[in-house]
């Protein structure tokens, strides 16, 4: 849909100004009136408007003039709080984009969503991002303090939104990203089952043999099962849930995105993704209207990958200094020659946001072959651990038989 850009008039009399994703002016005006604001102008895609205050950002009593985003720093110290889950996350975005498209503003979104929040870290930092807009502060700001709630890339969504007033769509956005996570997940489960269901096996069926044949021993088979074949089980299995919850903590996001890169068609679709979602933001915020530097500036922190966003950081300067954006892209090593190819053209026929258009269609096309790759690989490498796993487990079973069996051979023998 075309993004529209509008001058409104706020209750109290303030003049505003944003951009708004609809299909024509006409329905601009009524979400406008909707959230109790009488329009001014409401300007086709590609005309400037006077750059005041969006809309979607005023959040209640009192508002401040948007800043634009600037490249995220070293979040400040947790306070402590757990952190949501892909599912949770999903829901409480889901949840605040769909009470924003209906016309509530984000400060009573926040009143609304913040005390039914069932997850504490997600509950407490909404009521802080309600004291902040409640004090004419930015929700962006409030997210940046949480960085154990909040990922730095939907921090930089958030505050995208904001400057180019489209918050319910950068939220709808990472509603859908954390849907999908949650699905990626939910795929593997099945080479997961078998590797554990491999393991568990091997422990268990481990003491049968020397013991239950021939002298039918359960006893013996009991205690070495319960006394040193679970515990060890047990310790392997909550060691490794410790070192997967250490890994997955917000201050190991760095590292860990560093290296999921290097993960074979995992680190592409990382890597496709990242691409991605700041494809889209710069397209979004181009259609705006917004200069080059300034989508640039406002798409970079989009990305959910901290190394493509350090490198989109650092093409930022060479924007700043006048260069082209297909240049640009070309100086940050990520993208694919023949997507610089369609910007340089977009570029110099004037047509960017078009070339925008055709380059994250591309990009999306790539994510979804690189989801179908990392799919395949981990069902291959469950298969592979599976049979691994259950042929050792044969082996060990087979050779404690038969050494059960000359045992029982030799004591007959000698008996006779």
């Amino acid at each position: 849909m075309p993004i529209f850009r509008y001058e409104a008039e706020d209750p109290q009399g303030k003049v505003m100004s944003g951009a708004m994703d609809a299909p024509d002016a006409l329905a601009v005006e009524a979400r406008l009136q909707g959230r109790g604001y009488r329009h001014i102008a409401i300007l086709p895609p590609g005309a400037q408007a006077r750059p005041v205050v969006p809309v979607a950002a005023q959040s209640g009593p009192a508002a401040s003039a948007p800043s634009r985003p600037q490249p995220m720093a070293a979040p400040p110290s947790a306070g402590g709080l757990p952190s949501p889950s892909h599912a949770d996350t999903a829901l409480f975005f889901r949840q605040f984009a769909q009470l924003l498209k209906s016309g509530i503003s984000p400060y009573q979104s926040l009143e609304n969503l913040a005390p039914r929040t069932r997850q504490k870290g997600l509950s407490v930092a909404a009521m802080e991002m309600l004291e902040v807009v409640r004090g004419g502060g930015r929700m962006s700001e409030a997210m940046a303090r949480r960085p154990e709630v909040f990922a730095p890339h939907a921090v930089g969504a958030v505050a995208a939104g904001e400057l180019g007033g489209f918050v319910e769509i950068a939220m709808d956005e990472l509603a859908t990203e954390a849907e999908h996570a949650v699905a990626m997940r939910k795929g593997l489960w099945l080479p997961i089952a078998f590797v554990k269901q491999a393991i568990v096996g091997i422990f268990i069926a481990q003491p049968v043999f020397p013991h239950i044949f021939p002298r039918n021993d359960l006893r013996a088979y009991f205690l070495l099962l319960c006394l040193r074949n679970l515990p060890i089980l047990a310790a392997l299995w909550l060691g490794w849930a410790f070192a997967q919850k250490r890994m997955m903590r917000w201050d190991q996001r760095a590292w860990r995105d560093k290296m999921v890169l290097k993960l074979g068609p995992a680190g592409e679709l990382e890597r496709q993704r990242s691409l991605l979602a700041f494809l889209r933001m710069l397209r979004r915020l181009s259609a705006a209207g917004m200069m080059p530097d300034t989508a640039w500036e406002g798409a970079m922190n989009v990305a959910p990958n901290a190394e493509v966003r350090q490198r989109l950081n650092e093409a930022y300067l060479l924007i700043r200094g006048g260069m082209p954006l297909h240049e640009a892209f070309a100086q940050t090593g990520l993208f694919a020659d023949q997507t610089e190819q369609m910007l340089a053209t977009g570029v110099v026929s004037g047509q960017v946001v078009d070339a925008l258009d055709s380059i994250c269609a591309y990009y999306q096309q790539r994510v979804e072959q690189s989801v179908g790759a990392t799919r395949y690989l981990m069902f291959r490498i469950g298969s592979v651990l599976t049979i691994v796993l259950t042929g050792v487990l044969l082996i060990v079973m087979m050779k404690l038989y038969f050494t059960s069996v000359f045992e029982f051979a030799d004591t007959f023998s000698a008996g006779n």
